[in-house]
């Protein structure tokens, strides 16, 4: 029986159906369950939803080009975002032009598109993209990290925002409670997916993430009611994000500014002999002994010992942890010079003061010096667009004091990390008990009673709440904050802690207006093709058939001439906007062994102008495109290479859309191989590697030529 004719049992309509049937109305006529294991759009199907959604991505860029009424200016534009930055500025670019932007008629490039018919898509593809023309921003909020691919948010856009799930893995991996982050979302019939990247929102006192946005796009001109806000940050995505990180920035440069981080060092001439000078120091309750750090013993100090704060000095020695002691500074003993090092310019001034009030005239000062390590940060911060920031949100700088604690050993033996938890746990019972600035002066408890503080106290909660996630993400501890939210009776944040032993992959929750994401990472680099420089002209159509050996050999003929090295060749790619080499050594990564990649190159160099001939413009492969096709190209040349004969080798080749090139670079592998000094031959698994990459690219590379020629 053919597949045409194999039944299956078709839960939406309760009978059995041909695949044929299913395939043409899967997710548009008939309505699928989540269970159902034919539709791509059911849970258990993701990865081949991954897969549609990459091909759908594809096709949609060649439309894209296809229905630009000015392609060049279209290509200059792609140019121009490739190269910003701004790692948004290409998909923001993409998804206005295909989903929001619109004609006259007031049609988008996507409803042309489906108006003729989504020509060359399947009734998968259909369902995929009428979903993704439904696309829109979104402030989302995490809730609850489900599992490996699922995370419950909510859209703070919303004017009663609703839980709804996200799936994706790489956001799962690394999502953390009440992280904030503006991004595009569309819905499939049984769960939501990003598009994209996304702007993390950083904490700012007194203000909710919706009032952050508003305030940006306010000063920036843009509408705050909805559903025009939604729209205008859509077309000015890129300036949203140029804003946030310059709050970010300046809000950074503020709070170093305030901050005593000034490292002092002062130096004394001893007067008297060293053994006495020790034993003076040593019968003060506040000094105890300290280890000398490598750098310190080779700089001559025989000793050292660390000055404790006095419990009588309640601003110095108020404890970061529970039984912590605070340090005032240190003191690095040598047998002519002695030197003090404290942290804060009123530190060092106590530490010089009590130093010299003990010792007396046993020694004698000889030079002080202050480095501002604040300072010397915020120097180092890139220069902003002021222009670009509301004065609201540079409102009340985050205030920061620097103090060195040290805590006892515990009596019972106890590894680091737990020790870590323990120390942890304790800070957060004490801060129930202590009156907090953010809450008016009030301890949590009492905010928890106090109507009028819940707002502050919510928000204070929230905060503490994604920290723990993020610092439990980054060390692998366990730490959770939910036996707090229940005893001040926060039930409204109280969400099941994310699921331990996670790796932090793309979705970083850090401080959220510093720094910006790139794509999930099931969605990494699945954007599309982009050309180089437009300044040239296109490379010339590739023939309908495959390369001949002769045309081969006449194009790379002409490609090398005038360069001596393949490293001025590369140079003079990169110069006309060609991204091939980086973006194979990116996917490649922990798959091509280090000492191999440089084989690579002049192969890749080769492909790439036997495709695109020098002085002319090709398009870019995205790293989704290559990846895919390493990895499908990796299985099968594996398998070659270890149990296949040679003329299966040779069979696989002619499967392949350029055969005599394929052959051609394969044997450029396999030669280079045979030249290698005994003991640096490389392994059959890496040659077989190496062959997928160049096989994956020549693939590639064809269908982008002759996709975007047509």
């Amino acid at each position: 029986m053919s597949k045409l004719t194999k039944k299956r049992a078709c839960p939406a309509v309760g009978r059995q159906i041909t695949s044929a049937e299913c395939g043409e109305h899967r997710g548009s006529k008939y309505q699928c369950p989540a269970a159902c294991p034919f539709s791509p759009f059911a849970s258990a199907n993701y990865t081949q939803l991954l897969e549609l959604e990459a091909a759908v991505d594809k096709a949609s860029m060649i439309r894209i080009d296809q229905d630009a009424p000015d392609r060049a200016a279209l290509a200059r534009e792609i140019h121009r975002a490739s190269n910003s930055p701004l790692p948004h500025a290409l998909h923001a670019l993409i998804v206005w032009r295909f989903v929001f932007e619109t004609d006259a008629q007031g049609q988008s490039c996507a409803q042309r598109w489906e108006r003729a018919g989504f020509s060359g898509l399947k009734n998968d593809g259909r369902v995929l993209l009428r979903a993704k023309m439904k696309l829109r921003i979104v402030l989302l909020e995490v809730h609850r990290v489900l599992d490996s691919e699922q995370v419950e948010v909510v859209d703070l856009l919303d004017a009663a925002p609703v839980p709804f799930i996200i799936r994706d893995r790489g956001f799962a991996s690394s999502a953390c409670r009440f992280a904030t982050g503006l991004t595009w979302s569309y819905a499939l019939p049984h769960y939501h997916r990003m598009c994209g990247s996304a702007i993390l929102f950083q904490e700012i006192a007194d203000l909710e993430p919706v009032e952050i946005l508003h305030e940006v796009v306010r000063h920036l001109g843009g509408p705050t009611g909805e559903p025009a806000m939604r729209r205008w940050v859509a077309e000015h995505f890129a300036r949203v994000s140029n804003a946030l990180n310059a709050v970010g920035i300046e809000r950074r440069r503020l709070m170093f500014a305030q901050i005593d981080a000034k490292f002092g060092k002062v130096v004394y001439e001893l007067k008297r002999p060293f053994a006495e000078c020790v034993a003076a120091l040593d019968t003060l309750p506040d000094v105890e002994e300290d280890e000398l750090a490598d750098g310190e013993q080779r700089e001559g100090f025989a000793d050292a010992r660390v000055w404790f704060a006095s419990e009588a000095d309640p601003t110095l020695a108020a404890a970061t942890a529970p039984g912590a002691e605070v340090i005032l500074g240190r003191v690095l003993l040598g047998q002519s010079h002695w030197r003090l090092e404290a942290m804060g310019a009123e530190r060092i001034a106590r530490l010089r003061q009590q130093f010299e009030t003990h010792l007396g005239d046993r020694v004698h000062f000889t030079g002080e010096r202050l480095d501002d390590l604040g300072q010397s940060i915020a120097d180092k911060d890139p220069k902003t667009d002021r222009s670009l920031i509301p004065p609201r949100l540079l409102e009340n700088p985050q205030v920061i004091k620097l103090a060195t604690s040290r805590i006892p050993v515990p009596v019972t033996p106890t590894t680091k990390d737990a020790l870590a938890n323990e120390t942890f746990a304790a800070m957060d019972r004490e801060f129930l008990e202590h009156p907090v600035p953010a809450l008016d002066g009030e301890t949590p408890r009492a905010a928890a009673k106090n109507p009028a503080l819940r707002a502050k106290l919510l928000r204070l909660m929230k905060n503490r709440v994604r920290a723990t996630d993020e610092r439990n993400l980054d060390t692998g501890s366990d730490q959770d904050m939910n036996w707090m939210l229940r005893e001040l009776q926060l039930d409204e944040i109280l969400f099941d802690a994310p699921p331990a032993g996670r790796q932090s992959k793309a979705f970083t929750t850090g401080a959220l207006a510093d720094g910006e994401l790139p794509l999930p990472d099931d969605e990494a680099d699945e954007t599309v093709a982009y050309p180089m420089n437009p300044d040239l002209p296109p490379a010339p159509p590739l023939p309908k058939r495959p390369f001949t050996d002769v045309e081969i050999e006449k194009r790379l003929r002409a490609a090398v001439e005038g360069f001596e090295r393949a490293a001025d060749a590369s140079a003079a790619l990169e110069t006309d906007g060609c991204t091939l080499l980086g973006d194979v050594d990116e996917v490649t990564m922990g798959l091509v062994a280090d000492d191999a990649f440089p084989f690579l190159v002049p192969l890749l160099l080769q492909i790439w102008q036997v495709f695109v001939p020098r002085d002319t413009r090709g398009y870019n492969l995205t790293r989704g495109d290559l990846r895919a096709g390493i990895l499908r190209e990796s299985t099968a040349l594996t398998k070659t290479f270890g149990q296949i004969t040679p003329a299966a080798f040779d069979r696989h080749l002619d499967r392949g859309a350029q055969p005599a090139l394929a052959r051609a670079m394969v044997a450029q592998i396999l030669s280079l191989a045979e030249l290698q000094p005994r003991g640096t031959e490389l392994a059959p698994e890496q040659l077989a590697v190496m062959s997928a990459v160049v096989c994956a690219v020549i693939e590639e590379l064809d269908h982008a030529q002759r996709a975007h020629s047509r």
